[in-house]
């Protein structure tokens, strides 16, 4: 069975885009920082949400979330053993919980692409089997 054009395609951008994404696009360093904010409101103690929490927030979500998608549907034209299984029940709070559990047991890899480690966040808690 052949892989079409586009899912040749799909396979062979994913992990170059990963490995050679643009310089403005954010690391593990800054996720952290953005992805706080989202659990400080979720467990309250964020009372003063300002502008700049909001735009944290939203950085954050919309990050994971981005990623997320990505993972889905590139999950179709890559080998089973690197696959993402999220269940289906997976809420935006709970990818980010998962998230940020990862960045703070491997603050080593902080200085990575936040894509990069969106994902391995996500194939250490998902992994297909």
């Amino acid at each position: 069975m052949g892989l079409s054009a586009r899912k040749l395609t799909l396979l062979v951008a994913f992990p170059l885009f990963l490995a050679f994404s643009p310089t403005w696009a954010g690391d593990g360093n800054s996720l952290l920082v953005n992805c706080q904010k989202f659990e400080q409101l979720e467990q309250e103690k964020d009372k003063n949400n300002d502008l700049l929490s909001a735009a944290q927030i939203g950085t954050c979500m919309g990050t994971v979330n981005g990623v997320f998608e990505t993972i889905i549907l590139v999950n179709s034209v890559i080998p089973k053993d690197i696959q993402v299984c999220y269940p289906e029940s997976i809420t935006t709070g709970q990818h980010i919980r998962i998230v940020m559990k990862f960045l703070k047991d491997n603050p080593e890899q902080l200085h990575l692409n936040e894509a990069y480690l969106i994902r391995a966040a996500a194939l250490k808690a998902f992994p297909c089997k």
